[in-house]
């Protein structure tokens, strides 16, 4: 029922649907087949940033440009100042995000290199290569504006689903869903850049500290229960506190409600 529903499955520790599960275990098969020849004889030099790649005429940079995917790299053209961006930003509309946070910090990363063309691995060349990134940066920004504003307003923690009730007001509950993802990959990015803190609840009511660290790193989508603080409403304690917080399980840190 949960894979004819497209829901995550509730056994997977990703949290992936059916059809992502297919679709990584394709990935995952191809990445043990080219491991495999790796062992053998195989001529296999990786590529690590900053390498450069001389040809006659042609001077190619590589450089590690994380956020769309973990391996994911960009190749910066020296002779005409442009960068080929693969996945990382697209001739059309914009890419699947897998961690926002290194999303962001490789358009700023792209940006600094003032390309004058971007050659996307899909859709047509970008001419205005730095005005696309900086509005790139400019629309995410201000939808995580919106969230940090929504974190501030509410002093408890508060779930994704309510984030976004409050959020995207004129949204059709069929596409609830895009809005859902969005807002959890802004919460995953505040996680890891210390800007709000989140929390699984249990099922005696209480909340404990939840920490992405500890999680496969194939994660789609944040696991129910999950719940979220802001670092202004944040108070750290310790294991050895007399009193836990109210409603909270005495954890390192933990949120005092």
């Amino acid at each position: 029922a949960e894979a004819e529903a497209g829901k995550a499955l509730s056994w997977d520790p990703a949290q992936r649907t059916k059809a992502e599960l297919i679709r990584d275990y394709w990935f995952v098969k191809r990445s043990w087949l080219f491991n495999r020849r790796l062992e053998d004889d195989f001529s296999f030099r990786p590529l690590c940033h900053g390498d450069v790649i001389s040809t006659e005429g042609a001077t190619l940079v590589a450089y590690h440009t994380p956020g769309h995917a973990g391996d994911h790299c960009s190749y910066w053209l020296q002779e005409d100042k442009s960068l080929f961006s693969g996945d990382h930003v697209l001739g059309w509309g914009t890419t699947f995000i897998f961690d926002l946070h290194d999303y962001m910090t490789t358009l700023q990363f792209m940006i600094a290199l003032r390309p004058v063309h971007l050659f996307p691995g899909h859709g047509p060349m970008i001419e205005d290569g730095v005005g696309l990134l900086e509005r790139y940066i400019v629309h995410r920004k201000e939808r995580e504006d919106q969230v940090e504003d929504v974190l501030l307003q509410v002093p408890d923690p508060i779930s994704v689903s309510d984030i976004v009730r409050t959020i995207y007001l004129n949204t059709p509950p069929e596409r609830l869903w895009m809005a859902q993802e969005n807002v959890q990959k802004i919460l995953r990015k505040f996680d890891k850049s210390g800007i709000a803190f989140s929390f699984m609840l249990q099922a005696d009511g209480t909340l404990e500290r939840y920490s992405f660290s500890t999680n496969w790193i194939m994660m789609r989508r944040l696991p129910e229960g999950l719940v979220w603080l802001h670092r202004f409403h944040f108070r750290s304690e310790t294991r050895d506190s007399a009193q836990p917080p109210l409603g909270l399980v005495s954890d390192t840190p933990v949120a005092r409600l």
